[in-house]
């Protein structure tokens, strides 16, 4: 997205979120405009980082304008009773995602494990066929 896109979606998200806010709106309002807050704000600092083309003072500026209006967003929030329950919300998601990541690692973990596992007894089986064969190999040679 580009950065000045994101900037207008970022101001018209945060338009509904303090008119919802305003007139007391329903919750998933206010919370469906931070969504959209939050992503075009990933959006410019993604910008910032990737995009030669546009100034540093204009990121710059785009990046305070959005600080302060997310500020904003955090003083509603806290006025109309909604942020404490945002930020278990936010932590609860946080929690289970570290939670997948750790599952996922030590799925992967298990069936490297695994692996390793059976290379070993292949290796063991294969060997001891070796070695078997050898020795029957050197029986039959004595016996001529």
């Amino acid at each position: 997205m580009d950065p000045l896109t994101a900037i207008a979606a970022f101001n018209a998200s945060y338009a509904v979120v303090k008119t919802a806010a305003q007139n007391a709106g329903e919750i998933s309002q206010i919370f469906s405009g931070i969504g959209k807050m939050m992503t075009a704000r990933k959006a410019i600092e993604k910008a910032a980082a990737n995009d030669p083309e546009k100034s540093d003072l204009e990121l710059y500026a785009a990046k305070v304008e959005l600080d302060q209006k997310w500020q904003e967003t955090v003083e509603m929030l806290k006025w109309t009773g909604h942020w404490t329950a945002y930020e278990n919300f936010v932590q609860d998601r946080r929690d289970k995602e570290k939670q997948e990541r750790v599952r996922q690692l030590r799925e992967a973990q298990r069936k490297k494990t695994m692996y390793l596992d059976i290379a070993v007894i292949v290796a063991g089986v294969v060997g001891a066929a070796a070695v078997i064969a050898a020795f029957l190999w050197v029986i039959s040679s004595g016996r001529s």
